[in-house]
């Protein structure tokens, strides 16, 4: 490519300018519409520039008004030369009506471009007027995800409902939503072999028919034949687990994997060598091996064919139904600004031409991060002599793939732009010589990396080509203590790399503080200190940045996320996500250890550990999660995590702590984002759950910013970095490798075609493919950290051998592929090396300028440290000592019935509370459930999974009974089945104040406790201030009597007489149902009392054990009793 001449350059045609880091881009382009203006009289009207971002295009409208405005006063170099010949009077003009017409010109980015084209040329790109853009059509897309789920699931058989059981509308979103990013993607059509899957189910179903009999064969064959089989398949301790894993597999109605281990196939692959083994004939192995390959291989591809498939119909429901919805309301979203005035262009018509016709002058910012739709567009302006057009970018700075940017779009336009119209800028205003010497040097020596000797270049491909650049910038080097420091320091990464990294940075930070630099015009003797903003340490995740930070206070340095930094970026966002998680599955127990071990519990091993081993406090977490949710959809997403955050002391304030400000402004402004959003998606936590995922990948939220931001060290992620610069610049993540486990996107190339791709069978080739591509972009990325710095660049990577190469598992890393030759240590001019290995210089014990140094925050005075206070719950108070209780055992040969036999644990407990609070307890017929109540409780348990809905004859003749059941002794014509919804209230929420520091009550303690209730009903340690906060199952009305009750799943035992009226007392005690209930009774009874005169007008309280209740044993379950009024009247003193 030529060098670019900004006096020269043709103002007609298409050309194309490669602009490198640092080269004055912005500059370039502001400078080039003042030409046009002077030499070609352009309006700026009849100008578009399309830029990535908003700031970006403000940054350059502001540019060119300063511009034109300074040109009117006091002409530049440049625009002198190109004022010659010209008319005063018209020169002036014409600036003036630049300047007057600066917020006229199109200057946007590609979206804003779009909707302008679509308002302007409605009726030319035929597109409804008056429509209105969303930013995020997130939430439409999920709604539509969820009417498509509902649809499908309804349709599928048991074997297919068991292969998709993992699916759910938000994890199939997540799946699909690469394809979304490319308005105008070609997605290849997918369908499900239902052939070879319904043959599969025919061999499974014989197979599981001779199983029985071929397990005890199975058994005596392997154990007779052990020794003459690999040891490291086969152990003779494992037998019975190998059988029982093909066992589990027939009665999960799901082949597993474990199933091929009893294979004769499988077996005759792991005979030792020289061994020799008699097979029997069992009609077990003959029936696998008569059976198709095809139909076989369904075992381990069935389930991924059939998920693609779900996902290709979903894709395409959605798009349908996305562009039926968003057509019904006049709306689209940014992606359907790029599709809609495509499709008018593609329909042929005037459109083309008249937008054709609107600009005399168009360029393309950033062009390197277009798609192939985008420059579809573009091509209206190609190659045309009548309108100049300016392509400007650089694919050494392609870093967006994940946004859409498409560097192969770029590379394919660039060929086709003559060669005489290609340009670079080759000289660079923003690095200081020496520096530019040495980055220049990284990127012209020859690439010799231990784990690919082929030298693809810098950029691991020879696509992209590097030109040196010459240095402009007027800045001398750092000083310290009369030496000049040299430009590019490499540092050795280590095992305990974050640690390290810490210090060493830390160290060479305080050094910094002592240097000096000064620019080339000015003397010496105003040459100032470095300052803490006057660096930047970039990064590849804001989880390590958040580490880093921590570390570096430790040390004294005070540092800011950097100013591209915004809240759904922070760890608070990710807490948030971790806990919205564990909230909507509580029974996952993988997601309550990320919980715990989240900055929010800040668990180690050992706490992790002895709380999986204490089943009291899984349980209490579970029912914490499950009472939130129900808050949640009462009263919206930022108040029910607001109260769990304030229950686990988020908001507490911790003296010398220089982040807790930062954290609750962090949480308070995430909160205020989810409670608005909850509420316009109707308090759905799925949904709400699925549009805040998004937006952590997205960050399109500003964060709010402490005064204190100013002077410190940036810290900054390598992307947001792009466009910014530094003194001084620490990369300290171009030693990490590609994280083996990214899922494989559903996208890959046919020659320069994206296509889309849920194919199971082509994903090793699209693995391969986007391999390739994300260590490419890898090396572009460390290219845009390696050009922020102006004067010095410091960067970790793997140490070298004596050879000069990295020894560790860095190997393939960016820092690597580009430091490993030993020629760069011999780079040096007059003043001495430019690279250097090594730890940094010691230095002595001076301290940081005072000015720059961490300090613990000095807090108002009015903002004092209190004893934190917190909600509380009966499962806290309670949950410190109770246990299960151990239940009875039916007779050998004997099974459960009813209730009994229904699954166990915490999911079935929520199953059976949601079902109760859902029914409508009028709703019999004849003793039995009337239809409608019927569906409702199949369709619960149906979604709940096929492990319940297998109960679900039990169920309904449990519910059955329950609501006809005499539940009170001394009033047999009372049933459930007798109220109505007004008469009864499910989950009434309650709050108690704990504490009162205020005023002289006495406080709710141990010992007030104890004292109230006697030794023999209370003993136990808790500690709580603040609020005691739960929820009552359902309280209800009868004969003007009000009473508290309780739905209890616990399983007591598999006989009837495990919930008699003795075990039920023992449960009650065991589990202090006593207190629970003594507390609801004083919760409902405060709220009652003001229009209640009498206690006579408390009926009691009815705990009713579920499993127990049968009409074979009447009364068996129900547990009843009505509180002391002297009791209650004693604990409302306390709360």
């Amino acid at each position: 490519m030529a060098e670019l001449n900004i006096l020269t350059l043709p103002l007609s045609g298409t050309h194309l300018i490669e602009a490198s880091a640092g080269t004055g881009k912005t500059y370039t382009a502001a400078h080039l519409v003042l030409r046009l203006i002077l030499e070609k009289n352009l309006r700026l009207r009849d100008l578009a520039v399309v830029t990535f971002t908003k700031p970006a295009a403000a940054e350059l409208a502001q540019r060119i008004r300063s511009l034109v405005s300074e040109t009117r006063q006091k002409p530049g170099e440049w625009a002198q030369v190109w004022l010659k010949g010209l008319d005063p009077a018209e020169a002036d003009r014409r600036l003036a009506l630049a300047e007057a017409d600066v917020d006229l010109a199109t200057i946007s980015t590609i979206h804003g471009f779009c909707a302008q084209l679509l308002k302007e040329f409605s009726f030319e790109l035929n597109v409804l007027p008056g429509f209105d853009i969303v930013e995020d059509d997130g939430p439409l897309a999920i709604a539509a995800l969820e009417d498509f789920w509902r649809r499908k699931i309804s349709l599928l058989t048991t074997d297919r409902l068991l292969l998709v059981k993992d699916l759910t509308p938000a994890s199939i979103y997540k799946e699909i939503e690469p394809l979304l990013r490319f308005p105008t993607l070609k997605v290849k059509p997918l369908s499900f072999r239902q052939d070879l899957w319904d043959q599969w189910l025919a061999l499974y179903a014989e197979l599981k028919r001779l199983w029985p009999e071929t397990r005890p064969a199975l058994r005596e064959f392997l154990t007779a034949n052990i020794s003459r089989l690999d040891g490291r398949s086969f152990k003779e301790k494992e037998i019975e687990k190998y059988l029982q894993n093909a066992q589990d597999s027939f009665d999960a109605l799901e082949a597993s994997d474990g199933f091929l281990k009893i294979t004769k196939e499988y077996i005759q692959s792991k005979i030792k060598t020289k061994c020799v083994i008699d097979f029997p004939n069992l009609p077990f192995w003959e029936c696998w091996e008569s059976a198709d390959a095809p139909v076989k291989g369904m075992l381990s591809t069935g389930k991924s064919q059939f998920h693609a498939s779900i996902l290709y119909e979903a894709y395409v429901s959605l798009v349908a139904d996305l562009t039926a919805e968003k057509a019904r309301q006049n709306t689209k979203a940014y992606n359907d600004l790029i599709a809609d005035v495509l499709k008018g262009l593609r329909n042929g018509g005037s459109a083309a031409r008249v937008i054709r016709q609107r600009f005399s002058a168009v360029m393309i910012d950033e062009f390197q991060d277009t798609d192939p739709a985008q420059v579809e567009i573009f091509r209206l302006f190609m190659g045309r002599n009548d309108i100049f057009m300016a392509l400007i970018g650089d694919p050494k700075q392609a870093i967006y793939s994940f946004r859409g940017g498409d560097l192969a779009t770029y590379l394919q336009v660039s060929k086709e732009i003559q060669p005489d119209h290609r340009w670079t800028l080759i000289n660079n205003f923003r690095s200081e010589k020496r520096l530019l010497e040495a980055i220049n040097k990284v990127y012209q020596t020859k690439i010799e990396n231990p784990v690919d000797e082929q030298d693809q270049g810098p950029f691991m491909t020879a696509d992209i080509a590097f030109e040196a650049l010459q240095a402009q910038a007027k800045l001398n080097p750092v000083s310290y203590q009369g030496s000049t420091l040299p430009p590019l320091t490499l540092w050795p990464k280590t095992d305990d790399d974050m640690k390290v990294a810490g210090e060493l940075l830390s160290r060479e930070i305080r050094l910094l503080t002592h240097a000096t630099r000064h620019d080339k015009d000015a003397p010496r003797s105003e040459a100032r200190p470095l300052r803490l903003r006057d660096m930047a340490i970039l990064i590849k995740s804001h989880a390590s940045a958040q580490k880093l930070q921590g570390l570096l206070a430790q040390q004294g340095i005070r540092t800011v996320l950097g100013r591209s930094k915004n809240v759904l970026a922070s760890a608070e966002a990710e807490d948030i996500r971790l806990l919205i998680a564990a909230l909507l599955a509580p029974q996952d127990e993988g997601l309550l250890r990320a919980l715990l071990v989240s900055d929010l519990f800040g668990y180690d091993d050992c706490q992790l550990t002895a709380w999986a081993q204490d089943e009291a406090q899984i349980q209490r977490l579970y029912d914490e999660l499950v009472h939130l949710r129900q808050v949640w959809e009462r009263s919206g997403a930022g108040t029910a995590l607001e109260r769990f955050l304030i229950n686990h002391g988020a908001f507490g304030l911790q003296a010398g702590d220089i982040s807790q400000d930062r954290r609750h402004t962090n949480f308070r402004h995430l909160l205020e984002i989810l409670q608005t959003q909850d509420r316009d998606l109707g308090r759905q936590p799925e949904r709400t759950a699925s549009w805040f995922a998004g937006k952590l990948q997205e960050g399109e939220e500003e964060e709010e910013r402490l005064e204190s931001d100013e002077e410190a060290v940036q810290i900054v992620t390598m992307h947001k970095a792009k466009g910014l610069q530094w003194p001084v610049v620490f990369a300290v993540e171009l030693w990490r490798q590609l994280n083996k486990k990214d899922p494989v996107e559903p996208l890959w190339r046919e020659g320069h075609t994206l296509m889309g791709d849920l194919d199971p069978a082509t994903s090793d080739v699209r693995k391969t493919q986007q391999t390739t591509a994300k260590k490419q972009e890898a090396q572009r990325l460390a290219y845009v950290a390696l050009t922020r710095a102006e004067s010095l660049l410091y960067v970790i990577t793997a140490w070298p051998d004596e050879n000069g190469r990295a020894n560790d598992d860095s190997t393939k890393s960016p820092a690597t592929w580009l430091f490993s030759n030993p020629q760069l240590l011999q780079a040096s001019d007059e003043t001495g090396p430019l690279i250097v290995w090594g730890n940094p210089p010691e230095v002595e014990p001076r301290q940081v300028p005072e000015t720059l140094a961490v300090r613990p925050p000095v807090w108002p005075s009015d903002r004092q440290i209190h004893e934190p206070w917190s909600i509380g719950s009966y499962t806290r108070l309670a949950g410190e000592t109770a246990h299960r209780v151990p239940g009875g055992t039916l007779p050998e040969g004997l099974l459960p019935e009813g209730l009994l036999a229904f699954p166990k644990g915490k999911n079935a407990g929520l199953v059976l509370h949601s079902i109760y609070e859902k029914l409508d307890f009028m709703g019999l017929d004849g003793g039995s459930l009337n239809a409608e109540e019927t569906a409702k409780a199949e369709s619960q348990l149906k979604a709940a999974g096929p492990q319940f809905e297998a109960h679900a004859q039990a169920v309904k003749e449990s519910l059955a009974y329950t609501l006809t059941a005499p539940l009170l002794a001394d009033d047999p014509e009372f049933s459930l089945s007798k109220l109505s919804r007004q008469e009864r209230a499910s989950e009434v929420e309650f709050y108690l104040s704990a504490a009162h520091p205020e005023t002289n009550k006495p406080r709710f303690t141990e010992e007030s406790l104890t004292s109230l209730l006697g030794p023999g009903n209370w003993s136990g340690k808790f500690s709580l201030q603040g609020y005691l906060h739960g929820f009552i199952d359902l309280v209800f009305t009868w004969k003007n009597r009000w009473y508290v009750l309780d739905w209890k799943s616990n399983f007591l035992g598999s006989q009837s007489e495990d919930y008699h009226p003795a075990a039920l007392e023992k449960a009650m005690t065991e589990n202090r149902y006593h207190l629970q209930y003594l507390l609801y009774s004083t919760a409902w009874w405060r709220h009652i009392s003001p229009s209640q005169p009498t206690w006579d007008q408390f009926g009691g309280v009815l705990y009713l054990f579920l499993r127990g209740l049968s009409p074979r044993t009447p009364g068996a379950g129900i547990y009843f009793t009505r509180p002391d009024e002297a009791v209650i009247r004693g604990l409302e003193a306390l709360l």
